[in-house]
């Protein structure tokens, strides 16, 4: 008889932790599937950070020319 009743304690617990597990996916899923369809604002971010990097690029190159022009003027100064 106590053996019976363990089973039926076991069976109990692994169908509560089954009916849990299907409420986690479910949760997952709903949630995953809400996140999908909102990307407007990473679509914003990723366009204001290329435009940032491509202001910050230009004015990487112009300090680099810059430093040309100045390794330049030198040059020619040590040579006179």
């Amino acid at each position: 008889m106590k053996f019976v009743a363990q089973l039926k304690e076991a069976a109990f617990k692994k169908a509560n932790a089954l009916k849990a597990g299907a409420a986690a996916v479910a949760t997952v899923a709903v949630n995953s599937a809400q996140a999908v369809v909102d990307t407007t604002g990473v679509q914003a971010a990723i366009t204001s950070a290329g435009d940032q990097a491509g202001t910050v690029g230009g004015y990487v190159i112009a300090a680099v020319a810059g430093l040309v022009v100045i390794g330049l003027i030198i040059a020619i100064v040590r040579k006179l």
